[in-house]
Parts: C-alpha cells; structure tokens; sequence
C-alpha cells in the first residue's frame, strides 16, 4: 500500500527545505520573506498590525447548507467549500456571491485543507489569500508552499476546544522563499507533475480500498447476525450474560464507584425497533446496558491556553488519532495540561478503551485504543466507553458495522455541527451472542479481514507497478 500523503509531504518538505538542490541550489537564507508582505488576504485579522495588512480583498461568504443547495451538474462556477465537498454552480444561481480570481484558501475552522482555484467561484468561511504581484510570487508556488506547511498548521496554528480555528498571525507570519519567477515556475511545474502521477495512483488504490471495504463491511454484517461461527448449546445465552451485566452494574452502583454520576436509564427495545431475527440463544440490548459512557462535558472542556507542547502534558485524543478501519493511531497528536488531564480521571485514556466520535463531520467512527504511547484523554468531541462488560473487540465490530453507523445517522442532531448526546448513544440497540461466542467472532473476523488485506494490498501493489 502506498501512502501517497506522505510521499507528497515529503516531496515539498525536501523542496521548500532547500534539500532538493536539483533546483534550490542557489537558494540562502536571504530569499525567506515573511508571508504577509507578499500575499493579500480577504479580510483585516486580529492582532496583526495594520502594516501587515495595507490591502484586503473581501469576500461575500455562503453558508456550508446553502452552498450545497447551489449545486447543479452543468455548472461553471467552482463551489469552494471549506472540506472535502466538491461541486460546481451557474451565475445564475451563484448571484451574489459569485467571486473570480486565482486564490488559496485554508477553512476557518476545522483543519488546515489547503485548496487552489484560479476562476469563477463561490466560497464559505475559508481565509483567502492571493499574491500581491504575480511577477514576484506565483499563486500556484504560493499553493504548494502553504501545502507543505498543513501539517504545522494543524499542530501548531490551529487552535480551540471543538471546532478550531487559525491563528492568523502566525500563518502571516510564516516565512516563505521566494526565489525568481522562473525558479517557481519550475518548481510549480515538476510538482504537478509529479502530483499527477501521485493522484493517478491514490486514484487506483481508492478504487480497490471502496471494494475491500465493502466486503470488509459485509464480514462485520454476518458476524454481528450469527452467521460466522456456529452457536454451540454449552456455551449459554445472551439472555443469561444479560442478566450477569445487570448484577454487575447493580454491584458497580453499590460499590459507589461512579459516584455523582447522573445518567438516564436506557429505554425499553420495542417490537418494531428489531430490524432482522437473531440466532436463539442472542438477545438483543441497548448499549448503555453493557458499559458506561464518558465524555469530556461542561466545566471539563478546555481552551487554548491548555494546550501545551509535547513533554508537557497529555495527548488530547481527536477523531483524527481514530483510523477508518476501527483502530487508533497516534502519528499526529495535540496536548493539554497535566493540570487539566488530571482533573477528569473518569476519561483518562487506557489501552483497549473503545472511543466513539459523537460531535463534527466524522460522527460515529469508531476505534478501540491499540499502543497507546503516552498518558491521554479525550477531546470534546469524543466518548469513551468504560466498564465494558462484554468482550471489547466484539463491541468494536458492532460499532463499526453498517447497521450501528445507520444508527449513528439517526441519532444525529444539527446541519452545522452534526451531533448526538451521550443519552442517545446509550440507546443504540446491539445484539448480544454469548460471551464465548463473541470470542470466537472476533477471531473469524480478525482471520477473513487480514485474509482481504492480504489480497487486496497484492492487487494495489499490482496496480501499482
């Protein structure tokens, strides 16, 4: 598998490092000019001095919902979004709000998406940045630059408690070289060449990876409906494990253990909300009767000035650090205070820790928590499921399975900010196999997808060459 991100981040970082010396040869420290003197922005920013800003080009920005409304097939006018979204509308409809220009944009809240466009189009709440003379700094080299810094901004330029958002002095305040014309128009030229190739390639193994995960996805569906392994009369049922987590709860309760700690009772399972028969010895249950659900919630959020630099605190756990595939990683990671890490043990991070994202665009992915590295927690947009009273892997796959996303789906609140509460996600409804069988589930599983690993890596790498 080819992770074509990361060739890409390496291939700007060895050009604006002046490590390509195939065409920075001539490069010193005296071409570095700050960004601001060289690019005009759409709008003046706080806390930058006025002579950072003796020009703006304003925009007349549109709301995420409305611009997806805009959107028709034989459209011209690029619909500049502050994600992944992508779409094209008419004059016509983009009215008002119809800009033209050659432009590079990063959202103002989220991540730093860095886009170019040079044309007609309509934008949301990006900051928009254009070159204050072209004969001196190209847009597209402009682009390529402030692409090989996403990953700064990220870690070091946004900043917030949920939706983040860039510091813009600092990202006016980022020193870029600047080299002749004709140098940046040879560097723009071998980098789309080489991000064609890149992107052909990215192109080919998403192909493959939608097909893996669809037979990946049909594996989860006939493991969560009995269908993997055969059930086996000696080892119990699911309504006698039930009747076990109850107790334990009950025991957990009277141990004081969660003191202070408020929750609804999860609702009754009516009739019409079963949606297939399981296997006789499963029943079906509610989430909230299996485990207890935390999340960083009122006075336990947190600000920019709890965040902290790495060695100084804890790693504050985002969906970003939760991979597609149900698992963590840990290669990109922000930090808050011990001070605040310590003040909310009941979301203090443990290895096998099962976290869903209940709040922002990747509501209901879901991971459990494999080599952590360090001492972490949780960011507001995340729960965590602790006191897991069945086996964690299992409960992994049902949260991953198509049949708890549509959930997930159901539950969700708001068209800015999609969201669903703790309450709701205590309702999800699960199916409950004997805990011997939730075992032996979890190994089918496990041996059928690294089965489709195996074979689908072989065929990318084919595609590949």
């Amino acid at each position: 598998m080819i992770d074509v991100r990361n060739i890409k981040n390496k291939v700007l970082f060895k050009v604006f490092s002046g490590e390509d010396h195939t065409i920075c040869s001539s490069w010193s420290n005296d071409i570095y000019v700050p960004l601001w003197s060289v690019t005009i922005w759409d709008k003046k920013f706080k806390n930058v001095d006025r002579f950072k800003q003796k020009k703006i080009n304003p925009y007349k920005y549109i709301l995420s919902a409305d611009m997806i409304k805009l959107e028709r097939q034989n459209g011209s006018v690029f619909l500049l979004s502050t994600g992944n979204y992508k779409g094209y509308t008419t004059e016509e409809l983009a009215g008002d709000y119809l800009a033209e220009g050659e432009v590079v944009t990063i959202p103002w809240g989220g991540y730093a998406f860095v886009k170019y466009h040079k044309g007609k189009f309509v934008t949301s709440d990006n900051r928009i940045a254009t070159s204050s003379d072209t004969q001196k700094l190209s847009n597209r080299y402009l682009y390529y630059f402030m692409l090989s810094k996403a990953q700064y901004l990220d870690s070091y330029v946004y900043r917030g408690t949920g939706l983040k958002h860039p510091e813009m002095l600092k990202v006016l305040d980022l020193l870029i070289p600047l080299p002749d014309i004709a140098t940046q128009n040879n560097i723009v030229e071998k980098l789309d060449n080489i991000f064609a190739i890149l992107d052909k390639i990215d192109c080919e193994q998403k192909s493959l990876l939608t097909l893996k995960d669809k037979l990946n996805q049909r594996i989860l569906e006939l493991g969560i409906k009995g269908f993997l392994v055969k059930q086996k009369a000696d080892e119990g049922t699911g309504e006698s494990l039930l009747k076990e987590l109850y107790n334990k709860k009950a025991a957990l309760k009277d141990a004081n253990v969660l003191k202070g700690r408020k929750s609804k009772p999860v609702l009754e399972i009516e009739d019409d909300e079963i949606p297939y028969n399981l296997p006789s010895n499963w029943v079906w249950t509610r989430l909230g009767n299996v485990c207890e659900i935390f999340g960083r919630i009122g006075f336990r959020g947190y600000t920019t000035s709890d965040i902290v630099e790495q060695g100084h605190g804890a790693i504050t756990i985002s969906p970003s650090n939760i991979n597609d595939n149900g698992q963590t990683n840990f290669d990109f990671c922000t930090y808050i205070s011990w001070e605040k890490y310590k003040e909310s043990p009941e979301i203090m991070i443990f290895e096998n820790d099962l976290l869903v994202v209940k709040t922002g665009s990747s509501f209901g992915k879901c991971g459990i928590v494999k080599k952590l590295p360090e001492k972490a927690t949780i960011n507001p947009q995340l729960a965590v499921l602790k006191y897991v009273y069945i086996n964690k892997d299992f409960l992994n796959i049902v949260l991953n399975s198509f049949f708890s996303q549509k959930q997930f789906k159901e539950f969700v609140v708001g068209t800015a900010i999609p969201t669903f509460s703790q309450e709701k996600l205590a309702n999800l409804i699960i199916p409950l196999p004997p805990i011997e069988e939730q075992r032996r589930i979890v190994e089918r599983v496990d041996e059928l997808l690294l089965d489709k690993a195996y074979s689908n890596n072989f065929l990318i790498s084919s595609a590949v060459e």
